[in-house]
């Protein structure tokens, strides 16, 4: 339980303060932790990250499953539509959205992390 609350705090931190401003120590307040508890589910700031795109990435799995629906389009259109609607009422998607772009505009250590999840 604890690894998925360090995820969802650090979501909304990485997304309202972006990776380079956000600590370690303000996630771990968030959760309710000690600063040193968290280094006991990540290595670092970075694997932090590295899990939040991991989990967050909606857009991801909805591509993912579109392998099996591709030779009905109009099955696909159907299945994009209601993924698309379904992620957008999600906060947790329009968090992840912020923070991927966010990054992205940025020229720091984090670009290239969401970079390479985009590719």
């Amino acid at each position: 339980m604890t690894k998925e609350a360090i995820l969802h705090k650090s979501l909304y931190h990485f997304s309202q303060k972006g990776y380079s401003a956000t600590s370690i120590r303000e996630i771990a307040t968030a959760v309710g932790i000690k600063e040193s508890s968290i280094y006991a589910h990540f290595s670092s700031k970075e694997d932090i990250f590295r899990s939040v795109i991991a989990k967050y990435d909606f857009c991801q799995a909805i591509l993912t499953n579109l392998e099996e629906l591709k030779n009905n389009p109009l099955e696909v259109l159907r299945y994009k539509t209601e993924q698309f609607i379904s992620a957008y009422a999600n906060p947790d998607y329009i968090a992840y959205s912020k923070l991927s772009e966010m990054e992205l505009l940025k020229d720091g250590p984090a670009r290239e992390l969401v970079r390479a999840d985009i590719s």
